[in-house]
């Protein structure tokens, strides 16, 4: 089992702090899901595979080694990371933006 954890949050307000772990909580769900282990498991073939089975993959996926001990599949490997949101680049701030036709049309942000 993966748990997503985030280390530091860097201008982050209540709101998308409230997104941001709502997505962690679905990508938490999605990758220790049975459906995503048959999917890894069952692709036909990896392109940088480094030798290793479809099973080898998943392992390094979810354990971080291609064989893990029988002691580490009982305890839940934490992915933690540093996230921090971006101001917006000034040439993306306006609201309005020519076409390739010349004319103005809303942009939805």
């Amino acid at each position: 089992m993966v748990v997503f954890q985030v280390k530091r949050p860097v201008n982050v307000d209540a709101a998308r702090g409230a997104k941001l772990m709502a997505a962690l909580g679905i990508l938490g769900r999605v990758v220790n899901s049975e459906a995503f282990r048959n999917r890894v498991i069952s692709h036909p073939s990896y392109t940088w595979d480094e030798g290793l089975s479809s099973e080898q993959i998943y392992n390094r996926l979810i354990w971080g080694t291609p064989s893990p001990t029988p002691g580490n599949l009982g305890v839940p490997r934490i992915v933690a990371f540093d996230y921090e949101l971006l101001p917006r680049p000034w040439y993306k701030r306006s609201k309005r933006s020519r076409g390739a036709e010349g004319r103005e049309r809303e942009l939805r942000l």
